[in-house]
């Protein structure tokens, strides 16, 4: 969140420097948050394991959920694109505010 801060801070001071503003805060902290919050019971990966390894003889070491658009993520780290989805439309409402 200091992270953050700062570096609206630092936006807002580099826009009033330049002639018209043009650089633009979106708070994707805030916005994994709000997703997280909304959906409690999809915080469980799609893929557990080695996801998208195989082994020697080409056997996978993985195993891949049956409908990825219930997870949020689809590994340990990384967004599905339900998860994505689910961001954006906390980002698409700031991004309007800041635009306007």
């Amino acid at each position: 969140m200091s992270h953050n801060q700062l570096l609206e801070q630092n936006i807002f001071q580099l826009n009033s420097e330049a002639a018209s503003p043009i650089f633009t805060y979106l708070d994707l902290y805030t916005s994994f948050l709000s997703a997280l919050g909304d959906v409690p019971n999809r915080l469980k990966p799609c893929c557990s394991g080695e996801c998208g390894g195989v082994d020697k003889n080409g056997k996978k070491k993985y195993v891949v959920c049956g409908d990825l658009s219930r997870s949020i993520f689809w590994d340990s780290i990384h967004p599905s694109d339900s998860g994505w989805a689910a961001v954006f439309s906390t980002l698409r409402k700031s991004m309007q505010t800041n635009l306007v």
